[in-house]
């Protein structure tokens, strides 16, 4: 039951049997499981969880696993390609830049 002026937001999902007070409002994106007394404001939240490499394990063989399997390794070679650069202060990780860090001066 939706009491009178209360306010629900977006993409709100309501657990039944709940009541939403009067004047009670939600807040967006909440899984509402228990009654929201008048007036209050009820919110649900929790912190964003990753699992890595779901898509790969669990649809493997499919576009969206190789188009995820494309993007890591086009991130892990961009991870290695900065971790070179920074190590011997050379953007393509080759021969060291006079002007960084240690590197012997030239002449």
């Amino acid at each position: 039951t939706i009491g009178a002026h209360a306010k629900t937001a977006s993409n709100n999902t309501f657990v039944a049997p709940v009541t939403v007070g009067d004047g009670a409002a939600t807040g967006a994106g909440s899984v509402i499981r228990r009654d929201v007394p008048p007036g209050a404001l009820a919110v649900t939240s929790g912190p964003q969880r990753h699992f890595d490499a779901w898509v790969q394990h669990r649809r493997a063989g499919t576009a969206q696993a190789e188009a995820a399997e494309k993007a890591t390794d086009e991130a892990a070679r961009e991870t290695t390609r900065k971790a070179v650069s920074e190590s011997t202060g050379s953007p393509d990780g080759g021969t060291p830049d006079p002007d960084v860090g240690d590197a012997p001066a030239g002449g």
